[in-house]
């Protein structure tokens, strides 16, 4: 059984601010499980929010790859 991460964790998982992934909760683009006020996520959660991002638009909107 894998271990429930927490929101900074999955920042820096991510690359990304706590902020950020606050952002992605209230936006319902990343299914997460809330015990009391702390909000945690599975790795297939955090798997399948990796899966739902188009990487190469990411990129490009970000001065990546195809700048």
């Amino acid at each position: 059984m894998s271990t429930l991460k927490t929101i900074k964790e999955v920042g820096e998982i991510l690359h990304s601010a706590p902020i950020t992934v606050r952002r992605l909760i209230q936006a319902g683009k990343i299914n997460y499980k809330k015990v009391g006020s702390r909000y945690l996520f599975s790795d297939d959660q955090i798997q399948a929010y990796l899966q739902s991002v188009d990487v190469t638009q990411t990129a490009n909107t970000a001065g990546g790859i195809n700048e």
